[in-house]
């Protein structure tokens, strides 16, 4: 499990052992919606945002203090819909030239295509993941975080990701939108459905935004491809560099690439990563975590997307996900969530027929 931060925690500490990193952008979002509220704002430093990074006003800073600073800010505020409220103020030049090339798409179907292929530049610690099936277009959203079950500090986090995204959607677009919420129907239910225009389905396996395909492939009237060529080669950099200076990420895009998930050794991946291997596994521990565990994750992560993406056979998800046979993997995934594959899908199954 990943190590978790305090606030005692000196900021050469936590530049170093931060789990991943989120666009500064929302730290400056975060700020505008307390002081909406009346509240003064408490130092970057507290909530272990390094003054080096936080000193650069397009730089990434690490997601426990983002998300540190979210929740303290929904328990000072006394509002629960605040990290809905961030999301949904999102504006395209809020994630600067990101927002730029989400906006001068050519159509819905591009946007989300991009935002997918983009998406370390908002967060390296959720993935986005595309998908189409039976008339209905779907964005995954899986937290790393909420597979460490430290999801006393990725709820409020998650909550502004997914009301972010459904706003990107909207952008130039009225499409019908439904979202899945892996949590327990709250008292304040029907103001959340109205903020986010959006039909709620609550107690779901993940967190999910669905849409019909009819919308993907309209054209937007914002779309201008000069723009967007324009800009996505500057965001293409900030994506290497992100990706460059971020092992985890690195090692994780490598293993997510294997099909199926057969990972490498531990010496061959340290040498994927120009390190020896002595160095590669001090690293990894330095960020709370083994290769092992790493590997676990990504497995988890792929299992999840396959089982939640339609009607893949259990057998080919073991394949996919890097498991022998479908017993082994029955016994890893149950370790995972509590129930088996077969178990995962059929509630999920009976969820959505509700």
């Amino acid at each position: 499990m990943y190590r978790k931060t305090s606030f005692t925690d000196s900021s050469s500490e936590v530049i170093n052992k931060y789990r991943g990193t989120v666009s500064g952008r929302w730290f400056d979002l975060i700020i505008l919606q307390i002081q909406k509220h009346g509240v003064n704002p408490l130092s970057p430093e507290h909530f272990n945002i390094p003054l080096e990074s936080w000193s650069n006003c397009d730089r990434p800073v690490p997601v426990d203090g983002a998300r540190r600073l979210l929740y303290w800010a929904v328990e000072q505020t006394g509002n629960p819909l605040l990290p809905v409220d961030l999301g949904l103020s999102l504006q395209p030049l809020d994630i600067k030239s990101l927002g730029i090339v989400l906006w001068s798409a050519a159509s819905l179907r591009q946007r989300i295509e991009k935002l997918e292929m983009y998406q370390s530049l908002i967060t390296t610690t959720t993935r986005i993941i595309f998908n189409q099936k039976a008339g209905t277009a779907s964005l995954l959203l899986i937290d790393s975080d909420a597979l460490d079950k430290q999801v006393n500090l990725t709820t409020h986090g998650m909550m502004a990701l997914v009301s972010a995204v459904t706003k990107v959607i909207r952008w130039d677009n009225e499409a019908e939108i439904t979202i899945h919420l892996p949590f327990e129907q709250p008292t304040y239910h029907k103001r959340l459905e109205d903020k986010l225009e959006s039909t709620l389905k609550f107690s779901m396996s993940q967190y999910r935004i669905e849409f019909s395909v009819d919308a993907l492939d309209q054209p937007l009237r914002t779309t201008d491809p000069e723009l967007l060529q324009a800009t996505e080669s500057l965001v293409q950099k900030k994506l290497l560099m992100i990706e460059q200076s971020n092992l985890v990420l690195k090692v994780s895009r490598s293993l997510l690439e294997l099909s199926p998930l057969i990972p490498p050794t531990t010496g061959e991946m340290a040498s994927l990563m120009n390190m020896s291997s002595r160095t590669f596994q001090r690293k990894l521990t330095e960020l709370g975590l083994s290769y092992r565990e790493l590997v676990n994750k990504i497995r988890h992560e792929k299992a999840i997307a396959l089982i939640e993406s339609g009607d893949t056979p259990l057998s080919t998800i073991a394949y996919e996900s890097g498991f022998g046979d479908l017993s082994s993997f029955s016994r890893a995934f149950k370790s995972w969530t509590g129930l088996s594959p077969r178990q995962y899908r059929n509630v999920q199954s009976c969820k959505v027929k509700k």
